[in-house]
Parts: structure tokens; C-alpha cells; sequence
């Protein structure tokens, strides 16, 4: 049997933090030092008119980012129909060239007639050149569309992601501690409203000599599953509970000696984090 002595703490527990800055316009009745609350509970919600206003404007934003992207699919189809068309009129001008040509050879046809074939013919294909230039504008439209909707996509998730979080939540059941708000009062963003923590998952750490730890490992150098009495006031008749040795710290601290030791609490009526114990 060892007597030691040490300090209830929980093996779950969290810093409430709000991710953005504003005034609280509700407050949960059970966030109050002490507080019981259940998972899933709203704690805080911080003001969400300059957030949901972000939200509008992003959806505005992905709206004309999807209109321009139809816009700029329905031009690059035309484009492409212009191109064909333009390369259609190319052929038949070159066709009218040879034509004329072989006028001119047989003796049928003139000189003039086959320059101005000719000239008709150097124009189709400037305009073939001029469609395939808008072809490549079209095209470039389509991926700068693209690239906006994607800029407006991330844009619209940081909005709600941003309303999203103005509000908190219990992650899980526990009980409230350091609360440092009120309802009405400003918070800034990252600043700290209080501690979650989970009075079901209690433990002890505490601290024994080299020599106690090594009547408490196996032949392995694991910590042997022992049982543990815990007494809140060192005395038979205060609360006492019930555990088992879980696991000993990584190393024994900063110019200390001896283990540090965790004891899992199975049976701890009363207890609450912070109390100290033998």
C-alpha cells in the first residue's frame, strides 16, 4: 500500500474561444460557473449581421461568377460556328480562284477576273485568321470564368464558415468553468469565454518516488493496472472513489525526481477537477 498524494483533473476538456469578434446577442442560461451543459448545446451567439451580410454579397458574387461563365460557354460555341462558317467561305473562294484559272488557261477567262478571285480569296483567309483570333479570346474567357468561380467558391465557404462561426456549441457533455462573459458584452476574435470540461472523465495524477515506481511497473517496465482508493480530504469519512493506474508521464520533469502517475477514475461521486486528494 503507498499513500500519496495528488490533484483530480479531467482527461477531456477545452478552452471555449469565439473565432470572431462582435457583441454577444445570446447567452445560454447554463453558461454560468458551474454549468452543466449537453453536446450539441448553443453557449454564444455573437452578432451575425455583418456576417450574414458577407454571406449575400457572396452569393451575389457566385451568381454573376456562374451568369459569366454561361455567358462565356455560349460565346465560345459561337466562336466556334464562326470559325467553321468563315473556313467554309475560304474554300469556295479558293475554289473560285482555281476556277478562274483554269478559265484563264483555256483562253476563257481574264486576267482581271482571276485577281479580283484572287483578292476575294486572301480575304477569306484574313477572316478565317480574324474568327480564330476570337476563337482564343473565347477561350481565354472560359478560363478566367473559371478561375472566378473558383475565387467566388472559396469566398462564399469563408462566409459561412465565418457565420458559421458565431455561434458555439458543446462539443461534448461537461461542466462550465471560468466564464469571463455576458450577455451584451463585445468579444474580440480568438478571445477566451471559459473551459468545457468533462466531470465524467476523471483521473488523478500524481507523483511517487523512483523507488514506489518500481514496485508499480511489470518485468516489462509497464504500469500494472492497480487498483486506487482516493480520498477528497485524506480521511476515511470524507468522499472517497475508486480507479485503476492508467499510465505514467514521459518523463519525470524539469529537476524532479521520481514518475509522475495517472489513475483513471471509475467511481468518483463528488469529485471535481482542481481537488486535491490522497
Amino acid at each position: 500500500v503507498l499513500d500519496v498524494f495528488g490533484e483530480v483533473q479531467s482527461r477531456r476538456s477545452l478552452e471555449l474561444r469565439s473565432a470572431v469578434g462582435g457583441r454577444i446577442i445570446y447567452l445560454s442560461p447554463s453558461f454560468e460557473e458551474g454549468g452543466t451543459v449537453s453536446a450539441g448545446d448553443l453557449l454564444i451567439r455573437v452578432d451575425q449581421a455583418d456576417a450574414r451580410a458577407a454571406l449575400d454579397r457572396a452569393r451575389t458574387d457566385m451568381a454573376d461568377a456562374q451568369s459569366e461563365q454561361r455567358d462565356a460557354t455560349r460565346a465560345l460555341e459561337l466562336a466556334r460556328d464562326e470559325v467553321r462558317a468563315a473556313q467554309e467561305q475560304a474554300n469556295l473562294r479558293e475554289r473560285a480562284l482555281q476556277r478562274q484559272k483554269d478559265l484563264e488557261v483555256r483562253g476563257v477567262g481574264t486576267a482581271a477576273a482571276v485577281e479580283n478571285a484572287e483578292l476575294s480569296a486572301a480575304a477569306a483567309r484574313q477572316s478565317v485568321l480574324s474568327r480564330r483570333l476570337a476563337l482564343a479570346q473565347a477561350e481565354t474567357r472560359i478560363d478566367q470564368a473559371a478561375t472566378r468561380l473558383a475565387r467566388m467558391e472559396i469566398a462564399l465557404s469563408d462566409a459561412e464558415r465565418t457565420l458559421r462561426d458565431t455561434e458555439v456549441f458543446a462539443p461534448f457533455d461537461g461542466m462550465l468553468s471560468g466564464v469571463s462573459v455576458v450577455e451584451g458584452g463585445l468579444v474580440a476574435p480568438n478571445e477566451k469565454l471559459g473551459n468545457l470540461v468533462d466531470a465524467n472523465a476523471l483521473e488523478v495524477v500524481f507523483r511517487v518516488s523512483t523507488a514506489q515506481y518500481a514496485r508499480l511497473i511489470d518485468e516489462t517496465g509497464a504500469v500494472r493496472p492497480a487498483s486506487v482508493q482516493v480520498f477528497l480530504d485524506g480521511a476515511d469519512m470524507g468522499l472517497s472513489g475508486r480507479g485503476r493506474l492508467s499510465r505514467d508521464s514521459a518523463g519525470g520533469g524539469e529537476l524532479r525526481t521520481g514518475r509522475v502517475l495517472y489513475a483513471s477514475l471509475d467511481q468518483a461521486a463528488g469529485f471535481k477537477p482542481g481537488d486535491f486528494v490522497s
